[in-house]
């Protein structure tokens, strides 16, 4: 199976069950006063104090047992070359949004576009349905945005795909703006609308 397809199912099955909608509860939109950094990929992001990041240990639940069988069957395949998670973002008092953000050392130099047309390419169109591709920028880098359908439960991802110097790629994901409310998705823009490539 194709290394993005098994990544991109793994983190559209996550989707909106990670965290349950709570209507009761309220993100509130604040300055954007914490900040995430991975040094070894240069990813920055900042984030509202109403919002964590899930533990390495939380990570490790969600994506190990995918990681460890694409691992097992390519063994000459580093984990940047599968595809890892960077974060998961989501409100302490949970609404449905989050934000979770993957990272591929790309296996040949691969544009924005071409880092999302190989993924979509590997989907199984009788499950998920790309749909809204469009250009824009993230932290000044070109990006595309894609809608992905689950068709099985009808829950729609919004992901962003950004190449920086063509060989590392990062997929951005967060439920649509369908799925949220509108304090939800200000939050996210403005999350998403901080990161920055160093």
């Amino acid at each position: 199976m194709n290394k993005h397809l098994i990544i991109i199912l793994v983190i559209l099955s996550l989707g909106l069950m990670l965290f349950p909608y709570s209507a009761n509860a309220q993100t509130q939109l604040e300055d954007l006063t914490n900040t995430f950094n991975d040094n070894s990929t240069g990813f920055t992001i900042h984030y509202p104090s109403d919002w964590q990041v899930a533990s390495n240990q939380q990570l490790e639940t969600i994506f190990g047992p995918a990681i460890e069988e694409l691992q097992d069957n390519n063994t000459d395949m580093t984990i940047e070359e599968i595809g890892k998670p960077l974060l998961i973002l989501y409100p302490k008092q949970p609404t449905g949004a989050n934000i979770m953000v993957m990272y591929q050392q790309l296996p040949s130099p691969m544009t924005s576009h071409s880092f999302m047309n190989s993924s979509l390419m590997s989907l199984p169109v009788d499950i998920i349905k790309p749909s809204n591709i469009s250009s824009t920028s993230i932290g000044g880098l070109a990006a595309f945005k894609v809608d992905l359908t689950d068709i099985v439960s009808n829950t729609v991802l919004t992901q962003l795909y950004v190449t920086k110097n063509s060989t590392n790629g990062f997929i951005i994901q967060y439920p649509a703006n369908d799925e949220l409310e509108l304090q939800e998705i200000q939050s996210i823009n403005s999350i998403v609308g901080s990161i920055r490539f160093n």
